[in-house]
């Protein structure tokens, strides 16, 4: 009885899922269609890349050369919730729409309603669980980057460029800092000069090993006065 409760729980959850995917994937379909409509001549652009941290900050230029390229147009980011305020305080990006799923992005790709749709991911990155179904990144496959070899394809702004179809950029980003959160860090009287550091990655085969950050971290204390 107790398992049979269980698969009950699960399938009303895999339910719901989908279709609050499908409803979500609707709503931002009828409602960029319905812009255009009223706007033919302006571009409506989408870029999809709703993870993780270091990925949104390294893809920020991205963001710049679209406008740059069409600057009456405007764009849309699709990302995680976790992850919206990197690109809420954008002042290149119009609009963020919160990723419900991993669905919601696979139909993205599959019926973009934008004028142009940019797919940042890799293929079989990301998966969604109910389904088991990954979302697929055409470009990439066509280039063979893949996650095993994509540094050999660049940095990670190459590789997006790449991917996507986007610009082959090399130009360092930019953050974004409000107002009020900066006013927050200044209230903590922190010193004049410091450095905060980040030491694992998603990716375990990236991670230095401890003994290289506590060299670096001497090096700046020693060399630098931070």
């Amino acid at each position: 009885m107790k398992r049979f409760v269980e698969i009950c729980i699960y399938k009303y959850h895999k339910l719901t899922n989908i279709l609050a995917s499908l409803a979500a994937w609707l709503l931002l379909t009828m409602k960029v269609r319905w812009i255009r409509l009223w706007n033919p001549s302006k571009q409506v652009i989408g870029v999809l890349l709703a993870e993780h941290f270091g990925d949104i900050v390294a893809s920020e230029p991205l963001a710049r050369a679209i406008k740059e390229q069409y600057p009456d147009a405007l764009l849309y980011w699709i990302v995680k919730k976790s992850y919206r305020e990197l690109v809420d305080t954008n002042p290149f990006v119009d609009k963020t729409v919160v990723e419900y799923s991993v669905l919601f992005s696979i139909l993205l790709t599959k019926k973009s309603p934008f004028t142009a749709f940019y797919n940042l991911h890799l293929s079989d990155l990301r998966r969604y669980p109910y389904t088991g179904a990954f979302l697929k990144n055409e470009k990439a496959i066509d280039l063979g980057i893949t996650l095993q070899n994509y540094f050999e394809f660049g940095n990670l702004l190459e590789v997006f460029g790449k991917v996507s179809g986007l610009p082959i950029l090399s130009e360092g980003p930019k953050m974004y800092i409000p107002t009020h959160t900066a006013d927050k860090i200044k209230g903590i009287g922190l010193p004049q000069n410091f450095v905060v550091l980040h030491c694992s990655s998603n990716q375990p085969t990236k991670d230095w090993q401890v003994y290289h950050w506590e060299r670096l971290v001497q090096s700046l204390i020693q060399d630098l006065d931070i």
